[in-house]
């Protein structure tokens, strides 16, 4: 069954489940969805109120990525997971040079925090 996942893709897109094609998603997304509403919403007297609170959750994402990277060091695994990427979360971490046995890991990082 296909639907629109942003506002140029549906869920053919993503078929090969390229993480280039996640990324134009992704891309798709944000200027689609808060970007472009923004800069209609923001021809309006009243409206900068709300289009703050559309640019701020943008920001709010990119930090909260960029927090997380910099803080848990299974970072690639909870990106994975939030963008539903079933079975490509080694071949993501390889890509980028990381351990390609995150599993290891994982189980590693919940036996120093369940110790400590």
């Amino acid at each position: 069954m296909r639907f629109k996942i942003s506002p140029s893709f549906d869920t053919t897109k993503l078929e090969n489940g390229s993480f280039l094609d996640r990324v134009d998603v992704y891309e798709d997304r944000i200027r689609g969805w808060l970007i472009e509403p923004a800069r209609i919403l923001n021809g309006h007297e009243h409206a900068g109120f709300a289009v703050v609170h559309l640019v701020l959750s943008y920001v709010e994402g990119a930090e909260t990525f960029d927090w997380s990277y910099r803080t848990f060091a299974n970072n690639r695994y909870r990106f994975s997971r939030a963008c539903q990427l079933p079975g490509n979360v080694t071949a993501i971490d390889a890509r980028a040079g990381a351990l390609p046995n995150i599993d290891h890991a994982l189980d590693a990082q919940k036996t120093r925090a369940s110790d400590g």
